[in-house]
């Protein structure tokens, strides 16, 4: 009896050893246990923040494109509007070089009968001295 009362307290004694030896264990393993639940709520959360991150880039980028987009379309429109400007103003160009030289002609025109009569005025005394020097002549002949 006193073997097996021996026996008894030496497994007794192995229990309480291993019950402390498991409490010891168990708290260790809690504390990993925290630890890695921990470590993956942080890295959920990075993957997550990351993932937000990325929809918010990618909005932000769909944004950006639309604006550029719009932008572009509108610099066309003022790109078509300046051409056309241009087209006009070579045209006002060319209608007021028209204009020039249909007013030099109108000068000209009106000029023309002034000269005339100036070339008359000029030409009449040589007319008369010529017509008053063949006179004689003719009378001659």
């Amino acid at each position: 009896m006193h073997k097996e009362w021996y026996a008894f307290k030496v497994s007794k004694k192995k229990v309480a050893d291993d019950e402390s030896c498991v409490a010891q264990l168990r708290a260790k393993l809690e504390a990993k246990h925290a630890k890695f639940e921990a470590d993956r709520k942080i890295e959920e959360w990075s993957v997550a923040g990351c993932k937000r991150k990325t929809e918010a880039d990618s909005e932000e980028h769909k944004n950006w494109k639309k604006i550029c987009e719009k932008d572009n379309s509108e610099k066309m429109g003022l790109r078509n509007v300046i051409n056309n400007l241009k087209a006009e103003v070579e045209k006002m160009k060319k209608q007021d070089a028209e204009i020039e030289r249909l007013k030099k002609e109108k000068a000209d025109a009106e000029a023309a009968p002034d000269e005339a009569c100036s070339h008359r005025e000029r030409s009449e005394p040589r007319e008369v001295h010529v017509c008053a020097t063949l006179a004689p002549r003719d009378k001659d002949i």
